[in-house]
C-alpha cells in the first residue's frame, strides 16, 4: 500500500513491473492487467476494485481461469509434467 498523497517514483514502478513480468502466476498463464491512476481516478478505481472483490471473490485455480488463457494452462502443464516423465493420459484418470 502506497501513501495516497505521495507519488510512486517512476523508477520504482519500472523495477516492480520488470520483476512482475517474471513472477509465477496461476498455471503460469501471466494474465496480467495493469492500471495506473492518480488523484480522484485512483480513488474511484480502488473503490470499484474493492467493491468487485466484496461482491464476488476472485476464483482460485484453473476453474476460474478465463477461457482465453486455458491453452496456456494446458501447454504449461504438458511441458512441466512431460519434463517429469508423466504422461498426459495418466493425469486424465
Amino acid at each position: 500500500m502506497f501513501l495516497p498523497d505521495k507519488p510512486v517514483p517512476h523508477e520504482l514502478l519500472d523495477e516492480a513491473l520488470t520483476l512482475a513480468m517474471r513472477a509465477p502466476s496461476n498455471s503460469n498463464t501471466q494474465p496480467w492487467h495493469l492500471f495506473l491512476a492518480t488523484g480522484e481516478r485512483r480513488v474511484r478505481l480502488v473503490d470499484a476494485l474493492l467493491a468487485a472483490v466484496d461482491a464476488a471473490p476472485p476464483a482460485i485455480g484453473t476453474a476460474g481461469l478465463p477461457p482465453q488463457f486455458a491453452h496456456r494452462c494446458r501447454e504449461s502443464g504438458a511441458l512441466v509434467y512431460g519434463a517429469m516423465g508423466i504422461e498426459r493420459d495418466f493425469l486424465q484418470d
